[in-house]
């Protein structure tokens, strides 16, 4: 059997494991593993959800029309779709440890920094913070 055969006979199960190797990369690379570590553990958040938003990490990471966000007055939830969910735990961040800075712009956005997790950022558009600030009843200060 040549390795051509071998590898056409496996091309599923190739595309499975590099889309699983590329969707922990990319968490790795975003900070998101750092935030689940931090975290995650919070699964029971059943609050209204916002499907299909956007948001950028660290080093220009994109996560276009992927991302699951909630709030309430405790925290702040963020999921992935779950086609993306590998190396992509729920997190679930407490207001406390959740600093904001409002940038103006072309596309007005709020970055979020993280007490425990300083070399991680997410920033959000500016309308999306606003709902956010909203359904958390005013604990997350923009």
């Amino acid at each position: 059997m040549n390795i051509e055969a071998i590898l056409s006979q496996y091309k599923p199960l190739i595309a499975i494991l590099a889309w699983f190797l590329v969707s922990h990369a990319v968490a790795w690379l975003s900070g998101w593993r750092t935030l689940a570590k931090l975290y995650s553990g919070y699964s029971t958040y059943t609050e209204k959800k916002l499907y299909f938003q956007s948001a950028q990490f660290r080093w220009n990471i994109n996560y276009n029309g992927v991302l699951i966000f909630g709030a309430n007055t405790q925290g702040l939830y963020v999921s992935v779709l779950f086609l993306l969910r590998p190396g992509h735990a729920p997190l679930f961040i407490p207001w406390t440890e959740i600093r904001s800075e409002i940038r103006q712009g072309l596309f007005p956005s709020v970055v979020l920094q993280f007490t425990r997790a300083p070399k991680v950022f997410l920033m959000i558009p500016r309308r999306l913070a606003e709902t956010l600030q909203e359904m958390s009843l005013g604990q997350f200060k923009l």
